[in-house]
């Protein structure tokens, strides 16, 4: 079940979404960062988090890290399209992504075409 919904998100039958998160201070109570994670429409009707197939260690790697790469693109295209904030964004990238060479080969782009203020 699990291999084919990963394979279904692969293939595009289901919209990969990213989802802003605000997290703010707890003295100051301001708005200091985003946190933004990948969410999908799930069966049900709900939208959920792509964070169970990233994390499930019976899947095959090569698709998982295949997966995150595919989100990861979708959250810095959509950095790209609000305007520069002075708030830190956190973006959630998996152990095996960070190991991958498609993740390092990519991520200049991403940032280039992103929104994200330098040192941020």
């Amino acid at each position: 079940m699990a291999l084919t919904l990963l394979q279904r998100l692969l293939r595009g039958e289901k919209v990969l979404v990213p989802h802003s998160h605000p997290i703010h201070g707890l003295k100051p109570g301001l708005l200091g960062a985003r946190e933004i994670l990948t969410r999908f429409k799930a069966d049900t009707g709900e939208m959920v988090t792509v964070g169970d197939i990233l994390q499930n260690h019976a899947l095959p790697r090569d698709l998982q890290v295949e997966l995150d790469l595919v989100c990861l693109e979708n959250t810095f295209r959509a950095l790209g399209k609000v305007p520069p904030s002075q708030n830190l964004n956190f973006v959630n990238i998996e152990p095996l992504t960070l190991n991958s060479e498609a993740f390092w080969k990519q991520i200049p782009e991403w940032l280039e075409a992103s929104a994200i203020p330098a040192g941020q």
